[in-house]
């Protein structure tokens, strides 16, 4: 993968060792201090996040397209050229291509500006860049969605394709043949390859069968390969590391119930205690307060009914994290009753009712926590080893987006 290089964050603007911002904090009787502090900032449209086995932190950002953003600059042009993104290209296969247009009429363009920036021991900087993005004239991109790993030399990258149903082909051959696919990647060094094309699968095989369309978002690495969760394709795939090849384990059907299309999305995936999959979902527009649910998945069962709805009653599930109790963090991207205008919230979900001992709905058994931290737009959730959270804020603007350390 001759793109994907590896540079410190020094050219960026950022200086290598990150000041440390407190946010909103307030001091307890007992000394512990309730608010937040920014670890990391200046990141292009931050997203899924990760540790790594030495402790260092990990976070996917979907960049900006293109790195000269002047085609935009110009409202009277009737076409743009921006640099494109292939699968291993040479330097003589970076060539212009002219802007598409996605839904909602926006001009957009693709470049390497896909990156995996580490904070470690201090220091942040961006281990991982040359990644495909797609971004439009305000900034707001699609590219790495998520990272995961076993080891530092398993890892790996969902890279997201957003595009209208059944123009992902389109978009692709305009923008680059690397969007919508997973690279499995060594970190921090960046060698990697893509390793799974999820358009192509659902194109060939479409699980959920009411239009074509794929958004790898949630991936998690699993010995012998990895588990990605296709936001667009409203199901849960496995990669096999041994045969090269994708699976469906999981599907959610269309369900009008949900949103106004029946349009499910979910978004998160994530490991209990125990080792069972629990999965998030975001719904589709209008994003309607109450409709969204965390899933438990059921080894050995039918696709159809391998995703068992546990707790109820949320709103633009982006992301899930447990902690060693067994206690379940559910991000909601957007709060409020319609569409994602509203700011994003955390609830804590005690282990007692995740398990079923206790019903499990927002408005009943969920704790809203650092309720008083603003939320803009968050994207990802993890629990450290130190017990605090992390969780990735302005997490679709370029150069604004940070980690925020939060006391739970």
């Amino acid at each position: 993968m001759s793109r994907i290089s590896t540079r410190s964050m020094t050219g960026f603007g950022l200086l290598a060792l990150v000041p440390i911002v407190i946010l909103g904090m307030s001091i307890q009787p007992n000394g512990q201090s309730l608010g937040a502090v920014s670890v990391m900032s200046g990141l292009d449209n931050p997203r899924g996040m990760a540790f790594g086995p030495d402790g260092a932190l990990f976070v996917a950002e979907a960049g900006r397209g293109p790195a000269n953003h002047s085609c935009f600059d110009d409202s009277t042009q009737a076409d743009c050229t921006c640099p494109t993104c292939f699968v291993d290209p040479t330097p003589d296969e970076i060539q212009q291509h002219t802007c598409l247009t996605r839904a909602g009429g926006q001009r957009v363009c693709s470049g390497g500006t896909g990156a995996i920036s580490r904070l470690w021991r201090g220091v942040q900087e961006r281990v991982v860049t040359g990644l495909p993005s797609i971004a439009n004239a305000a900034g707001r991109a699609e590219g790495p969605n998520s990272v995961s790993m076993l080891g530092l030399g398993n890892s790996y990258i969902s890279v997201g394709l957003e595009a209208a149903p059944d123009q992902m082909e389109r978009l692709r051959d305009g923008l680059g043949s690397a969007f919508g696919r997973v690279v499995r990647v060594v970190l921090p060094s960046g060698n990697g390859r893509f390793v799974a094309d999820l358009v192509a699968y659902e194109n060939t095989f479409n699980p959920e069968p009411r239009i074509f369309d794929s958004n790898p978002f949630g991936v998690l690495a699993v010995p012998g390969g990895a588990l990605v969760v296709d936001a667009g394709g409203n199901d849960l795939l496995r990669f096999d590391n041994n045969t090269g090849g994708l699976s469906t384990l999981a599907i959610l059907r269309n369900d009008p119930s949900v949103s106004v299309d029946g349009d499910q999305v979910p978004t998160a995936i994530t490991t209990g205690p125990d080792g069972t999959l629990y999965l998030g979902q975001l719904t589709g527009a209008p994003f309607p307060d109450g409709a969204a649910k965390v899933y438990r998945f059921l080894p050995g069962s039918l696709p159809d009914q391998a995703l068992v709805p546990v707790c109820t009653g949320f709103k633009a599930i982006i992301s899930l994290a447990f902690d060693g109790a067994g206690n379940l963090y559910v991000l909601q991207h957007s709060s409020g009753s319609m569409a994602l205008m509203g700011d994003g919230a955390i609830y804590r979900i005690a282990a007692s009712a995740v398990d079923g001992s206790l019903d499990c709905t927002r408005d009943t058994n969920a704790t809203r926590i650092a309720a008083d931290i603003r939320l803009v737009r968050p994207t990802s959730i993890l629990v450290g080893a130190d017990g605090f959270l992390y969780v990735t804020n302005d997490g679709l603007m370029p150069g604004q987006g940070e980690v925020l350390r939060v006391v739970p």
